[in-house]
């Protein structure tokens, strides 16, 4: 199983509120930290799930170096990205 999520999408500056529009950049930083902050505790509950059935799991970040080829590989779509 590879948990994937969506790319975060940023409106552009001018949708932004009025405080936030000198600073799009600040807004692009938070969506990327803030991203996965609900996918990983649903990982651990996998791997609890899996645990309990007698299976093994492991995290990695792997993937990463082939990240191309595993996408095509498994027909991830472009909109999403797997979890680093």
């Amino acid at each position: 199983m590879i948990p994937c999520l969506r790319k975060p999408v940023v409106p552009p500056a001018e949708a932004l509120p009025l405080e936030m529009r000198g600073r799009p950049e600040a807004e692009i930083a938070y969506v990327k930290r803030i991203r996965s902050a609900s996918i990983y505790p649903a990982i651990q509950n996998l791997i609890l799930a899996c645990r309990a059935l007698g299976l093994g799991t492991t995290i990695t970040t792997n993937h990463l170096r082939c990240e191309d080829e595993v996408r095509t590989l498994l027909r991830i779509p472009e909109i999403l990205t797997a979890l680093p």
